[in-house]
């Protein structure tokens, strides 16, 4: 009925009018990639592009939508591209602006040597943070919201396709939840103004202490499942820790000491997985320098092996070589800040634990496992 409130659409049954991830991006990606319109001129892609004000000359063109565009300086939520234009979309619903965001999207667009826009897109279309935008050329920017541009063009994709099919229910609903998370968008809360009492300030003190429990052991679940992921498969000696794992690749007797070259799965602000030599009866790692000179035959040979695997932004400190880990959106697990990617392992332990575990047994372990295979071997002979 006509008279009927926004708020009762499928998204509010369930609570996810707000999920910006696994919600809206998803919706507007199935929309955006399907042509659902009889003749070309009227698919859903073009009538977005038009309600964003591509130029029009660039409309008619092929084009190829992606979601969760990941680059050397991030992800972006929408790429739309054509041969001689590109359009950059970040969503913001409740997140905060990422540091240099827009800027490093803009960046990813000029190295393509075409036309380009970028697009914040929130639920009233308000401006972006400065330290969002920092340098980047604020004449490509346009800020477009679910209220306007959103509800505008899901309006025209229904006046498309037939009013009893399921694709114009399936825009309907959409459109009302869209309408209504954006009718209830005052911005986002500020929790502080909330704490009006005293009791609420206890309350608040309980749930603060509940998070932090609670994040405690969604580390060490992470770490407890990566880690007998890693010891089954690799079939190398691991020590799981509720703090980090390791894993014994070689060792070399110098002295009276023996030391080893362990890899080790841990966490300094974000997740990541580092190469070290350790003396058997101590905890740390000890410098590779002094690493290169009590042993250099032993120390050049694996670290040659290493730099071979190509890992990622393979970085060398003081006392390791290490490199971050990223989950399977390609986002770096940021538990410093408790980033969303360190927040979905509450409902996604299960199977970024594989993902993790999947990347450091093939493109690390499994290739220096064989190696150390075949030094035994000639060990042996």
């Amino acid at each position: 009925m006509a008279g009927e409130s926004p708020a009762i659409n499928i998204l509010a049954a369930i609570d996810r009018e707000r999920d910006e991830t696994y919600v809206h991006s998803k919706i507007i990606y199935f929309l955006l990639d399907r042509s659902c319109g009889e003749d070309g001129e009227a698919n859903f892609l073009r009538l977005f592009l038009r309600e964003i004000q591509v130029p029009e000359r660039y409309i008619p063109c092929p084009w190829r939508v992606c979601r969760e565009q990941v680059f050397d300086e991030g992800r972006i939520d929408f790429v739309i591209e054509s041969e001689n234009f590109c359009v950059a979309i970040e969503m913001k619903i409740d997140a905060e602006d990422g540091t240099r965001q827009l800027e490093r999207y803009d960046m990813f667009c000029r190295k393509k040597g075409k036309g380009y826009r970028i697009y914040y897109l929130t639920p009233g279309g308000r401006r972006p943070d400065r330290q969002s935008a920092g340098r980047m050329d604020r004449r490509k920017l346009r800020c477009i919201s679910f209220q306007r541009e959103i509800r505008n063009w899901l309006q025209r994709c229904m006046d498309t396709v037939d009013t009893d099919s399921y694709r114009y229910s399936f825009l309907k609903q959409y459109d009302g939840a869209v309408r209504h998370m954006a009718e209830s968008d005052g911005g986002m809360t500020n929790v502080k103004d909330l704490l009006t009492s005293t009791d609420m300030a206890k309350a608040a003190l309980l749930i603060r202490k509940g998070f932090d429990k609670k994040m405690e052991e969604v580390t060490e679940d992470l770490f407890r499942n990566v880690g007998g992921i890693l010891e089954r498969k690799s079939r190398m000696e691991t020590c799981i820790y509720s703090n980090c794992v390791d894993v014994f690749i070689d060792r070399i007797k110098y002295g009276k000491q023996t030391y080893s070259l362990v890899f080790e799965l841990a966490i300094d602000g974000s997740l990541y997985a580092c190469f070290g030599f350790v003396e058997q009866s101590e905890e740390r790692f000890i410098p590779l320098s002094d690493a290169e000179k009590m042993f250099p035959h032993f120390f050049n040979t694996w670290m040659e092996r290493i730099r071979a695997l190509n890992l990622p932004k393979l970085r060398h400190g003081n006392c390791t070589a290490w490199y971050y880990l990223e989950n399977t959106r390609g986002d770096k697990l940021n538990f410093k800040e408790n980033s969303d990617s360190v927040l979905e392992l509450i409902d996604e332990m299960d199977m970024q634990s594989r993902y993790i575990a999947a990347g450091i047994l093939d493109k690390a372990l499994k290739p220096l496992r064989q190696y150390a295979l075949r030094k035994q071997a000639a060990d042996g002979s």
